[in-house]
C-alpha cells in the first residue's frame, strides 16, 4: 500500500495537481500552538481503508471544527484514494486562522511549494517513505519546508523510525498507529512508542474515535490528536466538540 501512495503522488505531479499557485500565506505556528494539549481536525473525505466518508465544503467544514474548539486543522491533499486537494487547502486557509497541516505523501518540493502558497503552516512527511527508498532526501524535503516557512511534522510508525526521526530535526513528531502497508491499528503503539520521548510535540494519529481514546493517549504523553474518519463520518461539529471536551 506504501508503494501503491507514492505512486498515486507521483501520477498527481505529473497530471498537474501540485502546479497551481494560491498566493496565500500561512507562518510556522503549528508547533506553537501543540504546546497546549490539542485537537487537529482532519478534513477527509476518504480513505483507502474507509473508502468514501463523508461530502461537503471544506472552508465550511475547516470553520465548524476550528468553531469547535480544534486548535489546527489538517487538510488532505491527495487526490487518489483521499479526495483531497490543493484547492481544499487553500479553502480552508480563507475560512480560518487556525493553523493548517497540509497532509499527503510529500516525495517531490514541489508538493511543498503548493502547500506553502495555498496557506499551510506545516506539512507532513512520511519517515518509512524515505527508509523505503520510495523517495529521495529526506532532509532536503524537510529543509526545504522551512525555508518556505512551514513547521514539518515527521510521521512514524516504528521503533527504528521513531530513533531516526527524534534525530531529524523535524517540528513535531506523528505516531501513527496505522499501519500504511496493512492498514491496520494498534492501539497500543503509541504508548509503546512515546515512552520515554523528551522532545516534542508529540501527536497521535489514528485510531482516535472516543473521549477515552483522546484521555489514554494523553495519559501516554500526546500532546495533540489527530482525529479524520471518526469526526468526518459523524455531525462534525459535534464531535470535534466532544474530544475537544476530554483533552
Amino acid at each position: 500500500m506504501l508503494a501503491q501512495l507514492v505512486r498515486n503522488s507521483r501520477r498527481a505531479l505529473d497530471e498537474g495537481a501540485y502546479e497551481k499557485r494560491h498566493g496565500l500565506a500561512g507562518s510556522r505556528a503549528m508547533a506553537k500552538a501543540l504546546a497546549s494539549p490539542s485537537i487537529i481536525s482532519e478534513i477527509k473525505f476518504a480513505s483507502p481503508s474507509a473508502g468514501r466518508i463523508a461530502s461537503g465544503d471544506p472552508g465550511r467544514t475547516a470553520a465548524l471544527m476550528a468553531g469547535a474548539g480544534a486548535r489546527a486543522v489538517s487538510v488532505l491533499t491527495q487526490p487518489y484514494l483521499f479526495g483531497g486537494s490543493v484547492e481544499n487547502l487553500a479553502a480552508a486557509r480563507r475560512a480560518v486562522g487556525v493553523p493548517l497541516l497540509m497532509k499527503d505523501i510529500v516525495v517531490e518540493k514541489e508538493q511543498i511549494d503548493a502547500g506553502a502558497s495555498a496557506g499551510a503552516d506545516c506539512v507532513l512527511l512520511i519517515q518509512a517513505v524515505f527508509d523505503a527508498g520510495h523517495a529521495g532526501n529526506m532532509e532536503e524535503l524537510l529543509e526545504h519546508g522551512h525555508k518556505r516557512g512551514l513547521d514539518v511534522l515527521l510521521e512514524v510508525h516504528t521503533e527504528k523510525e521513531m530513533e531516526r526521526a527524534a534525530r531529524a530535526g523535524a517540528d513535531i513528531i506523528g505516531i501513527n498507529s496505522r499501519s500504511l502497508d496493512t492498514l491496520r491499528i494498534d492501539d497500543g503503539l503509541f504508548c509503546r512508542l512515546a515512552r520515554g520521548f523528551s522532545g516534542g510535540p508529540l501527536v497521535a494519529e489514528s485510531g482516535v474515535r472516543t473521549a477515552q481514546d483522546v484521555r489514554r493517549l494523553r495519559a501516554c504523553g500526546a500532546d495533540a490528536l489527530l482525529v479524520g474518519t471518526s469526526v468526518m463520518s459523524g455531525d462534525v461539529g459535534a464531535r470535534v466538540s466532544e474530544l475537544v471536551g476530554a483533552l
